[in-house]
């Protein structure tokens, strides 16, 4: 797929049913790795962290 034109479309989680109903906020704490100074990207510098490693 490398060098490829990609189109990524949007979906609803209702198009991937569960078994399990979702909490309405299921976001994860990140406070612990955070207080040890550990950085997080958020996902758009992640996905440029990603796609500079595919150009190498």
């Amino acid at each position: 797929m490398k060098d490829k034109d990609v189109t990524v479309n949007p979906v609803s989680s209702d198009q991937f049913p569960a078994k399990a109903k979702r909490p309405l906020n299921s976001t994860m704490s990140l406070a612990k790795a955070k207080a040890t100074g550990f950085k997080i990207p958020t996902w758009q510098e992640a996905l440029e962290a990603f796609d500079k490693q595919g150009q190498k």
